[in-house]
């Protein structure tokens, strides 16, 4: 991370800033729109409805004009550009600098500016910014932008597009308290458009549509980042009711427990019993806050059902891009899930019952046939040898 003390960093062109760089807030186009009547939503607009019309989106009406607008740190004669606002600071420290909100469209704009804090999208890991109704906290609540919260500028429009756009520079001051834990501190500094509009049922909306500037700042002290992998789970699915190989899903959290912002590659290998891995490759996280958290989703495709496959999960931590190497070394975690190939086990079962059964009726073929006749033995017979019996015993008496 660039940091400073008290004096601007790194610098850009600005109006190259201004009209591209998603860090001073991505200049956004939206459309003005009068007071009851429907706007046509920003890319990422946050909507905040009056009281009785909780979650009812505007419903657009007529294609409005179009407006753009901007922020980002002041330029002073003869500096270049900054991407944002960054600053090293030492607990209790102070610092002031400027923010600048320019108007690229013909008429003027009413916009608000504020302090918000920065975290991670959970679903993303993308870099987002709270809502401008919560109470400011951590570095939102360090830094001041003009002499209240909100702010209300009025930016002047450009009579045309070859005059310079209108702009309003407001002071910043930064003031880090003396318990300020070590490590990065990120906020945002928003200039919003509030346009008053109604939904289809006719209830009033307030949507807002803001364009953001990051304020970067790291205390210093102890750094200490790390990253964590949780929630890892696996589960297989067959590809269809074929006989070729499937796919698993891995899903897992990666977790920034430390104190410093970081980025990080991961890959994902899923091997099988008998042998042999496939691999995915997820999107990078290229930028993990402190206490911020990406929820990754990767299918890997070509997997055999071998009963058992072990997916292996790697992530590997890099510095932020202008920040120190924190030299993390690479996490890993793994499970196992069943891959049963449930046709092939039908197809060995029908196979198995359909031998028995044949088994069986051979079998059954190749016995003998019982036989009806029953043996006669005379009843004199036995009489006669009961008889004899007797008189053998009666000598033996004598």
């Amino acid at each position: 991370m660039h940091s400073r003390s008290c004096a601007p960093t790194a610098r850009r062109p600005f109006l190259n800033i201004f009209l591209g760089t998603v860090f001073i807030g991505a200049v956004l186009t939206v459309g003005v729109v009068p007071a009851g009547s429907a706007t046509a939503a920003s890319p990422s607009p946050t909507t905040k409805p009056s009281a009785g019309a909780a979650g009812v989106a505007p419903t657009p009406s007529a294609a409005p004009p179009e407006v753009t607008w901007g922020i980002g740190p002041a330029v002073t004669s003869g500096a270049d550009e900054r991407p944002y606002f960054s600053f090293g600071v030492t607990p209790g420290a102070q610092a002031n600098d400027h923010v600048t909100v320019v108007n690229y469209s013909a008429t003027a704009l009413n916009l608000s500016v504020y302090t918000v804090l920065a975290d991670n999208n959970a679903d993303t890991g993308a870099i987002g910014f709270v809502s401008g109704s919560e109470t400011p906290v951590d570095a939102a609540s360090w830094l001041t932008v003009g002499s209240s919260r909100p702010v209300a500028v009025t930016v002047p429009g450009r009579p045309n597009s070859s005059s310079p756009p209108g702009k309003v520079t407001l002071p910043v001051k930064l003031v880090v308290p003396l318990n300020a834990q070590p490590g990065d501190h990120v906020a945002g500094i928003v200039a919003a458009l509030n346009v008053p509009s109604s939904n289809g049922q006719g209830e009033h909306v307030n949507l807002e549509q803001r364009v953001v500037t990051r304020v970067y700042v790291r205390v210093s002290g102890k750094l200490a980042p790390k990253l964590q992998i949780a929630n890892l789970h696996a589960s297989y699915h067959e590809k269809g009711y074929t006989l070729s190989a499937g796919s698993v899903l891995v899903s897992y959290t990666v977790r920034n427990i430390g104190n410093v912002r970081v980025a990080a590659s991961q890959v994902v290998h899923v091997s099988g019993l008998l042998g042999g891995s496939k691999k995915a490759v997820p999107a990078n996280i290229v930028q993990l806050l402190p206490g911020g958290s990406a929820n990754v989703s990767v299918v890997v495709h070509g997997v055999w059902p071998t009963v058992l496959v072990h997916p292996h999960v790697t992530v590997t931590p890099s510095a932020f891009p202008g920040d120190v190497d924190p030299v993390l070394a690479k996490l890993s975690a793994s499970t196992w899930t069943w891959a049963v190939p449930w046709l092939l086990l039908a197809i060995i079962v029908l196979v198995v019952a359909l031998l028995w059964w044949r088994h069986q009726r051979n079998r059954r073929l190749r016995a003998p046939a019982p036989s009806n006749h029953a043996a006669s033995v005379p009843i004199s017979s036995g009489r006669h040898r009961v008889e004899a019996a007797q008189q053998s015993r009666s000598r033996h008496a004598r």
